[in-house]
């Protein structure tokens, strides 16, 4: 029997180069939460966490590891789509692209030019090997690269490596505007 397919929404940052908490941005009505949960949507998963928001690190301030383990631990029996919040580039057929990917490796896939966004094949699976990385005093481990090379994961290559771009300064927040007509 497959796990279900959820989507972990990344949110939970400090956003400290944006000055502002990246998910209240507006594109359009929308705020960035809302714009990615509907991409999410769109790509097929309905059922969305929000880090940060809905369910709060257990280890603070280890970054995006930290708020992937609090969902992993929060929601067992899943297979997971990861996705940040400040990635709005991102679309439904990249989207796709990784999850078809990630169901036909059974394993962790993701683009290689970033480790966002991330398929899951089995979050229970992997939350061991998360944890391991979190509770190192070195902070170099508490990366999601660090703990993707501990693992058994396929890299595929982007349609569009553009898409991948982070947004996390407002001057890239304007531009990505201005860019897209929005």
């Amino acid at each position: 029997m497959q796990l279900p397919l959820r989507g972990l929404l990344l949110n939970g940052g400090k956003s400290s180069r944006m000055g502002t908490a990246k998910g209240a941005l507006k594109i359009g009505e929308l705020t960035l939460v809302q714009y990615m949960t509907q991409q999410l949507a769109a790509a097929g998963v309905s059922d969305i966490v929000i880090s940060g928001d809905e369910v709060p690190d257990q280890f603070a301030d280890q970054g995006p590891l930290g708020g992937i383990e609090a969902v992993l631990t929060a929601h067992p029996g899943a297979r997971w789509l990861v996705v940040p919040i400040d990635m709005p580039q991102l679309d439904v057929a990249t989207l796709r692209q990784l999850i078809d990917q990630g169901e036909m490796a059974h394993t962790c896939v993701h683009f290689a030019a970033s480790v966002l966004p991330l398929y899951i094949a089995s979050g229970d699976d992997c939350l061991a090997s998360v944890r391991a990385c979190l509770r190192s005093d070195n902070h170099k481990h508490w990366s999601i690269r660090n703990w993707l090379a501990s693992q058994q994961c396929c890299r595929v290559a982007a349609p569009n490596e553009s898409v991948l771009d982070n947004i996390n300064t407002p001057q890239q927040w304007h531009s990505f505007l201005a860019n897209n007509n929005l």
